[in-house]
């Protein structure tokens, strides 16, 4: 298993790494994009977890922020790339 970088943000096997991708600029404003990576200790599948596509889906904000808290690194296989709230602009 190697690191996972994705952006900006890095994990190394069984490791598990938060941040913010960069997804555009405009003229007054950057606009990130937080982002999970739990990098399992062993080789796997790849999966993607995206919530708050729309501004008032509590619901999926909570269960991508509950998973990526749960998920234990070093007891998976794979990665998880977890994006907990991916339309900032109409969440705020």
């Amino acid at each position: 298993m190697s690191t996972v970088t994705i952006g900006g943000v890095s994990a190394a096997p069984g490791e598990k790494a938060k941040g913010f991708l960069n997804a555009g600029t405009t003229s007054i404003n950057t606009y990130r994009v937080p982002l999970a990576v739990i990098n399992g200790a062993e080789k796997g599948k790849t999966v993607g977890v995206i919530g708050g596509t729309h501004g008032t889906e509590f619901a999926s904000i909570e269960a991508v922020i509950r998973a990526i808290k749960a998920l234990d690194p070093g007891k998976m296989r794979g990665t998880v790339l977890a994006v907990p709230v991916l339309n900032g602009p109409q969440f705020e």
